[in-house]
């Protein structure tokens, strides 16, 4: 059904939270059937991208190719990507997707350069 990549305590919302964190793109936490509702951190869009939300009443992952149809998420024997045209996620009924909706915010970091023949700052900061 799906190819396995990692295993996770996470449930699958946590998952996608913790991803998205990672990723630098903060929501508040919500569970999969608030986010199948619709939250203002997500809209809601009808031709996903990848890295959009896939969520099912119950289930959430990441769409990884939308042409593959292909998702990303967390089930209980592991992290797996699969298809979502497959029996099974049909099974679950229409699923819907979103789009991160909040401004992501810049990067505040400095950033130091120095090549070996300027041992001085690059200017980078």
């Amino acid at each position: 059904m799906g190819t396995a990549v990692d295993r996770t305590t996470l449930d699958c919302s946590h998952f996608v939270h913790f991803l998205y964190a990672e990723a630098g793109l903060f929501y508040e936490y919500e569970p999969s059937t608030v986010l199948y509702r619709g939250t203002q951190a997500f809209k809601r869009v009808f031709r996903p991208k990848s890295g959009d939300l896939i969520v099912w009443p119950g289930h959430v992952g990441i769409v990884v190719d939308p042409q593959d149809s292909t998702f990303l998420s967390a089930l209980r024997r592991g992290v797996r990507i699969a298809s979502y045209k497959s029996h099974y996620w049909k099974m679950r009924g229409h699923p819907r997707f979103f789009r991160y909706a909040l401004p992501v915010p810049r990067w505040s970091g400095n950033w130091r350069a120095s090549s070996a023949t300027n041992s001085g700052n690059s200017g980078l900061e």
